[in-house]
């Protein structure tokens, strides 16, 4: 039996038949995978810590299916804070939706998942400016390498000041910087279908 060790977020969580538990994972060292949960013989969930926004450090192992099995978990952190005020949760949940759209199963990404953890724990900070996800989805793109706003025909829509923004941001290694930039509530619409659309499989 292969067993996998790794750090990973909760995205989803969904119950199952009667005695399990499918959540979708985003792993350190395996990537966006689902994983089965089977509950204890009381019918109670082993690891009830385990929900959305969950990060925890897994032991898996391979079953018959195409989800791993969850042998162990251990918590990590439950990350509450993000459920301390609507907008928190609001921009969390848009960025565990990126993710889920963007990347393929099974492709390992520990670079993307450390990033993804820095933006959640910046969300209290910065979550009140329409630049902190205008900043995470230029990030996003940068590391998929879909996006170049310096090709003109890749930003007709953008106006030169806007694609200045969105290289700025695509490059900024600041949280503080980048949130700085202006993002008007158009813009970031734009910047959000320009993700949608440059990281579909």
């Amino acid at each position: 039996m292969e067993l996998h060790t790794t750090k990973a977020l909760v995205l989803r969580s969904l119950p199952f038949q009667e005695s399990k538990t499918i959540v979708t994972l985003f792993s350190e060292k395996l990537g966006l995978l689902p994983a089965l949960i089977k509950k204890t013989p009381s019918g109670k969930n082993p690891y009830p810590f385990i929900e959305p926004f969950c990060e925890a450090e897994f032991l898996l192992y391979e079953g018959s299916s195409e989800f791993l099995h969850c042998k162990e978990a251990s918590l990590l952190s439950q990350n509450l804070f993000l459920r301390a005020d609507l907008h928190y949760l609001q921009t969390a949940a848009a960025m565990l939706r990126a993710i889920l759209h963007s990347q393929l199963p099974r492709k390992p990404s520990p670079d993307l998942y450390s990033m993804l953890i820095a933006f959640l724990r910046q969300v209290p900070s910065h979550s009140a400016s329409s630049s902190f996800l205008a900043f995470f989805y230029m990030k996003m793109l940068k590391h998929e390498g879909v996006y170049n706003p310096l090709y003109p025909e890749e930003s007709e829509s953008f106006s030169l000041s806007e694609r200045d923004h969105l290289h700025r941001w695509m490059h900024s290694q600041q949280f503080h910087q980048a949130v700085n930039l202006d993002c008007p509530a158009h813009l970031l619409q734009r910047i959000e279908s320009l993700f949608y659309d440059k990281s579909k499989h």
